[in-house]
């Protein structure tokens, strides 16, 4: 059992002859064979870009005297310039530009990439799933592919 392994292994490793990572040095099939690279690369940096994205919106509530009225009221001034109120202003901009950078970093591509391994998930073992998603799942028990995505 251990020599029929090693074959099936080793036949496997023999069809991506380029670094062991690409089938051959045709550029499609190179694009192809990088999407594990690209979903990896892109799923290690989702954390910061998120952060940064929520430093963008993070605001603090703070009792300010108006200038015009003398009277205090709550404003709601952003913690990156204190200067400016929140979503108003010079800040309008930069807070659309977050709330759409979270709907479709944070949320939208780790919806895809559940969406995407979930048409997989009776075949999660096969060679195309594992390949290309099975950094998410590898390891875990078949009924719980899920959890790097959704409870991670």
């Amino acid at each position: 059992k251990e020599h029929s392994t090693a074959m099936i292994f080793a036949s496997h490793v023999e069809e991506y002859e380029v670094f062991g990572l690409f089938k051959n040095t045709n550029f499609r099939q190179v694009l192809i064979d990088s999407v594990p690279l690209f979903l990896v690369g892109l799923y290690s940096i989702w954390d910061m870009i998120t952060k940064r994205f929520l430093i963008a919106l993070q605001a603090r509530s703070v009792m300010v005297q108006s200038k015009e009225t003398g009277q205090s009221e709550i404003r709601a001034l952003w913690l990156g310039d204190t200067r400016l109120d929140t979503l108003v202003g010079d800040h309008f901009v930069l807070g659309v530009l977050a709330c759409v950078g979270l709907a479709i970093w944070s949320i939208g591509f780790v919806l895809a990439l559940y969406c995407t391994i979930r048409r997989y998930r009776r075949d999660l073992m096969e060679d195309v799933p594992m390949r290309r998603y099975g950094f998410f799942y590898k390891g875990l028990e078949p009924k719980y592919w899920m959890w790097e995505l959704v409870v991670k």
